[in-house]
């Protein structure tokens, strides 16, 4: 009764609504069992997942030396980057500029007419095409930390440093483009139409819209340069965060072996945000760089409710901050509420996790509020298999459907190497690990 009496107080506390940056998953033995760690995991990772952990290890798990953890992954949920191939293998702008180059070489009203057609499809082409390159975006992730952990039931000591880079790139289509494009097209194809006895001055009567497309006394295009008129953009968003903390953890007895844990920890939190020209090879990313520094503390909560059952708890970043892009834009550090079980017995490791709250993602990644669901098979201690299972119930693209993960780890004389993949119809993960183990 008093066990489940402290669960059920918890629990109350870590279930209040707030929005938060995704969970993220920041080691492959986590990342082959679908994210799972809050319950699960163990010295290695307590630092990342729940710092309470680090009282609840294995008997013999003394000494933990991670050099270094390593994951990193993309998402592409409308297929940006083959629909950017297609694009620029297309050779949309300079189709029409020689269209329109062709066009502006006719000394008659005749020859104007017979050209406009090709400029005229040209438009539409280019039109069609940057269309197709509209919000959709490509979103790439990576986590990256070493970490020093001294197990213990009395004080558990972690020290560990982690960087995590989360952005994405976004094509914005402007109004003024498609308006520019259409204006192009309405006026070509109005010359198009006209009868072999046309003027230039009828020509000329054919501009319509807003856009001063025709010379009023040529009939020929002002404009000889489209990828220079184009207003769209590339817009590229998103935040490193750089942390440095120090998890210590201890078991209460008088609380039914319940350990807590908590993570101080310093936090350099730097944010990008650029619009580019669509036709800009290349950036200085330093230019839409804004950079802060903070301070932050994560809290855990452990125990075990059966020799091979444990619960855990975890509130991350507790102290709620946004920070200001270059752009105005805004990136959130928001606290993070996550719960977990696991089952383990001498063979097999059982976990769930679940977030208790929708997490709203850095730059241009989808919200996500995650279930999963993970296993590993140990044999003699040195051979790990791994397989999990992840769900986002904030499913809103091809991005969130669930990803399945697989991994496995080799733990041959107290080395630990571990692998793992993660993937679904837009994306892949995929984690490395070197560890040591006494």
């Amino acid at each position: 009764m008093k066990k489940n009496l402290i669960l059920s107080i918890v629990i109350s506390l870590f279930s209040m609504q707030t929005f938060a940056a995704s969970f993220g998953v920041f080691d492959p033995r986590s990342l082959a069992m679908g994210g799972t760690g809050v319950a699960s995991g163990d010295a290695s990772n307590a630092s990342y997942y729940n710092p309470a952990l680090l009282s609840l290890t294995h008997e013999d798990d003394d000494f933990n030396l991670v050099i270094p953890t390593v994951t990193a992954g993309y998402s592409d949920p409308k297929d940006l980057k083959d629909a950017l191939d297609t694009y620029d293998d297309a050779n949309y702008e300079t189709a029409l500029d020689n269209a329109i180059s062709t066009y502006n070489t006719s000394s008659t009203a005749a020859q104007l007419i017979t050209n406009s057609a090709t400029v005229a499809t040209a438009a539409q082409n280019i039109k069609n095409g940057v269309n197709t390159l509209a919000n959709k975006a490509l979103v790439i992730n990576a986590n990256a930390g070493v970490l020093l952990a001294i197990p213990s039931k009395f004080i558990a000591v972690s020290v560990y440093t982690a960087g995590r880079a989360v952005g994405g790139v976004n094509l914005n289509v402007t109004t003024a483009d498609n308006t520019l494009l259409q204006d192009y097209i309405d006026t070509l194809s109005c010359i198009g139409n006209l009868g072999g006895s046309a003027s230039v001055a009828d020509v000329v009567a054919c501009e319509s819209g807003t856009t001063d497309v025709i010379n009023n006394s040529t009939g020929k295009f002002n404009n000889t340069n489209t990828a220079n008129a184009l207003t769209s953009t590339v817009q590229i968003r998103g935040a490193v965060i750089t942390e440095v903390g120090i998890s210590l953890a201890h078991k209460f007895k008088n609380l039914n072996d319940m350990s807590l844990g908590i993570t101080p920890k310093s936090l350099n939190v730097n944010t990008f945000d650029s619009a580019l020209g669509v036709e800009t090879g290349n950036t200085d990313i330093d230019k839409g760089r804004k950079d802060y520094t903070d301070a932050n503390v994560d809290l855990g909560m452990a125990m075990k409710l059966s020799e091979k059952v444990k619960v855990g708890l975890v509130a991350k970043n507790l102290i709620s901050k946004d920070y200001k892009t270059i752009l105005n834009n805004t990136v959130s550090v928001d606290t993070q509420y996550r719960a977990g079980i696991a089952y383990q017995n001498d063979w097999v490791l059982l976990a769930a996790d679940a977030d208790l709250t929708k997490n709203k993602g850095f730059g241009f990644e989808n919200d996500t509020q995650n279930v999963a669901v993970g296993a590993e098979f140990d044999l003699y201690d040195t051979f790990q298999l791994r397989a999990g299972y992840s769900h986002n119930l904030e499913n809103k693209t091809e991005a969130d459907d669930g990803s399945p993960s697989v991994g496995i780890g080799l733990s041959p004389f107290g080395i630990h190497l571990d692998l793992a993949v993660a993937t679904n119809s837009a994306g892949l993960q995929a984690g490395l690990q070197l560890g040591f183990k006494f």
